[in-house]
C-alpha cells in the first residue's frame, strides 16, 4: 500500500488495496514510509484526508526518522496537505531526528514554502484550528 505512494489517481488505488485487504499500517522497507507520508510528499491533500478519515491512520505516525506527514508536507509547501494535516491535529512542533520541525523546514524551504511557513507558525501560536492566510490579515512590510 505504502509503494502507492503519489501520482494523480493514489487515492482510487489507495482505496482498491484497501478493498483488496492491504493493511493501512504497511511501509516502505528501509524508510518506514507509510502511504500517509507518501501522499503528503507528493502534494495529494485528497489522498491525506481520505487516509485519515475513519482513523485509518494516525495523523501522528512516523517515519523511522521521526518525520511526519506535516514534515514532508512542510517540505514541499503544500498548502492543502498541511491544512488538512493540522485539522487533523498534526503538531507542527514535532521534532524528527535531525531536531528539525515542520515549521523550520518550511522555513529552510525558502519563498515557495513561505505560505506553509506562516500556516504553521500561526496554527502552532494558536492552537489545533489551522489557519487559512488569505482569510487572515498580514502585516505589511515598511
Amino acid at each position: 500500500l505504502a509503494a502507492a505512494g503519489s501520482g494523480e489517481h493514489h487515492t482510487q488505488l489507495v482505496k482498491l488495496l484497501l478493498k483488496l485487504g492491504s493493511p493501512v499500517m504497511a511501509t516502505t522497507a528501509y524508510d518506514k514510509l507509510l502511504a500517509l507520508h507518501l501522499a503528503a510528499l507528493a502534494g495529494n491533500a485528497a489522498s491525506v484526508e481520505f487516509l485519515l478519515g475513519d482513523n485509518l491512520t494516525p495523523v501522528a505516525a512516523t517515519t523511522a526518522a521521526l518525520d511526519t506527514a506535516l514534515h514532508f508536507a512542510a517540505a514541499t509547501g503544500d498548502k492543502d496537505s498541511v491544512i488538512v494535516l493540522l485539522r487533523a491535529k498534526a503538531n507542527p512542533m514535532d521534532y524528527n531526528k535531525l531536531g528539525q520541525t515542520p515549521i523550520t523546514i518550511a522555513v529552510e524551504g525558502g519563498a515557495e514554502c513561505a505560505e506553509v511557513a506562516f500556516i504553521l507558525q500561526m496554527a502552532a501560536r494558536g492552537g489545533t484550528e489551522a489557519v487559512d492566510p488569505a482569510k487572515e490579515e498580514r502585516p505589511h512590510s515598511t
